[in-house]
């Protein structure tokens, strides 16, 4: 019985891997702007659009693998229609999850001792993507 305990004690040390599979030219680009960001104290104009295109890459990997994990082929947007059921329409769904991940940033940012994830970022970012999809869809009706 402790044989299994230590085992299972040491799997949940073990460090978290990303689900994300990225290309390997991908990964190169993000090591590279990655390390050239941290070689400066001050943002350029050219920092900001690296993280841009790093939070854009990133972001788009999370959002496919989720995707297929809450989606579903005909309707990207079936996990966030079943909020129909309590009379929530699907931009209102989506609003309300955006909002969760918005008030996270806002208590990092304010240091109430909360730490800002990269996750939390990325995640609102899809989840303005998502949104905007939504309120496109309900305009075409």
């Amino acid at each position: 019985m402790k044989a299994a305990t230590k085992g299972a004690k040491r799997r949940a040390r073990a460090p978290r891997k990303s689900a994300i599979q990225l290309g390997s030219s991908t990964k190169k680009l993000l090591d590279d702007l990655e390390r050239r960001a941290k070689r400066r104290a001050t943002a350029t104009r050219k920092d900001l659009i690296d993280r841009h295109t790093d939070l854009r890459l990133r972001a788009g990997a999370i959002l496919e693998k989720k995707n297929v994990d809450y989606g579903d082929l005909s309707d990207a947007l079936a996990n966030f229609r079943l909020a129909a059921a309590a009379g929530v329409s699907t931009p209102q769904a989506v609003f309300a999850r955006l909002m969760d991940k918005i008030h996270r940033l806002a208590r990092a940012a304010s240091g109430r001792g909360f730490r800002r994830r990269d996750d939390d970022v990325l995640d609102a970012i899809n989840l303005l993507v998502i949104l905007d999809v939504a309120l496109r869809e309900r305009r075409r009706r």
